[in-house]
């Protein structure tokens, strides 16, 4: 690879990072190959050493296990070198049947907001200017460096179709990924990202409470419950316990997940004193 970019007129400088999890290569004589050692196991962790130590006035960060030739690599260096662009993502297809539809779908809702239409692009070119300006806040998780990179970084954006651009690892986000993902969306959107996700904690209460009413109805129906009467509701003590013990699941459902994860910032404070606060708001 290296060959092939020397020959188009770049001078190459390739950086392995490696962790204690593998072995360290070796640097070659003319000094062009450099392997470097993170402290952090993790691939993101040895991408931010290598990122910082890279000497170039053009970076490219790439996945190895998306099949990218020096011809992709030059596609992308071509903009930053003409000035067209400061932060250029490859792009791949989303492909065809229902699946590819989906995907291109997804890509073009969040192009607007990202400058990119994968959560994981598998390669990002971009100038010393743009990688130096990330540094600050820069502590990507897994698979989402690339991701990170470019909330990090501003700049114009553009995207370059490459075909070599398989689709790598599998699509599956970890849940460190997922954690990860919710903090920069609440670093990048702030309130925005939060009402979003209050909104959907509601939905997700909604579905617990109607399903549980549901169950608990179809319980306490076998029992000697469905043959008393409460004065006070006028109805059978059956519905009325079902409806109490639905709502009080509802209510700790919406309560557990908005304190881990809408307003995960306030979970220093007391668990009961939140809880009966909440309840209280609710009644």
């Amino acid at each position: 690879m290296r060959e092939g970019l020397d020959g188009v007129g770049y001078e190459v400088e390739a950086l392995a990072v490696s962790d204690s999890r593998t072995v360290e290569g070796m640097a070659d004589a003319r000094g062009t190959w450099r392997s470097l050692s993170a402290r952090i196991p993790g691939l993101a962790a040895s991408a931010v050493i290598g990122l910082m130590e890279a000497r170039g006035d053009l970076l490219v960060v790439l996945d190895p296990e998306r099949g990218y030739s020096p011809d992709d690599i030059c596609r992308a260096l071509e903009p930053l070198a003409n000035g067209e662009a400061d932060v250029v993502v490859a792009r791949r297809g989303g492909g065809g049947g229902v699946r590819g539809r989906l995907r291109d779908l997804a890509g073009a809702m969040i192009r607007p907001w990202l400058g990119a239409s994968g959560l994981r692009p598998g390669l990002v070119a971009m100038t010393r200017s743009q990688a130096r300006a990330a540094e600050g806040d820069f502590s990507p998780v897994g698979s989402l460096f690339a991701l990170e990179l470019l909330l990090r970084t501003g700049g114009r954006r553009l995207e370059v179709p490459m075909a070599g651009d398989s689709p790598g690892r599998p699509g599956w986000l970890t849940l460190d990924e997922i954690r990860h993902l919710k903090r920069l969306a609440d670093d990048r959107y702030g309130n925005l990202s939060r009402l979003i996700q209050f909104c959907l904690v509601g939905a997700s209460g909604m579905v617990v409470d109607l399903g549980s009413y549901a169950l608990f109805q179809w319980v306490f129906a076998r029992t000697r419950l469905a043959q008393l009467s409460t004065p006070l509701l006028r109805g059978p003590l059956d519905l009325a316990a079902a409806g109490a013990l639905a709502i009080l699941l509802g209510l700790t459902w919406n309560f557990s997940l908005n304190r881990r994860l809408t307003f995960n910032y306030a979970r220093r404070g007391s668990f009961i004193h939140q809880y009966v606060s909440y309840t209280l708001s609710n009644a």
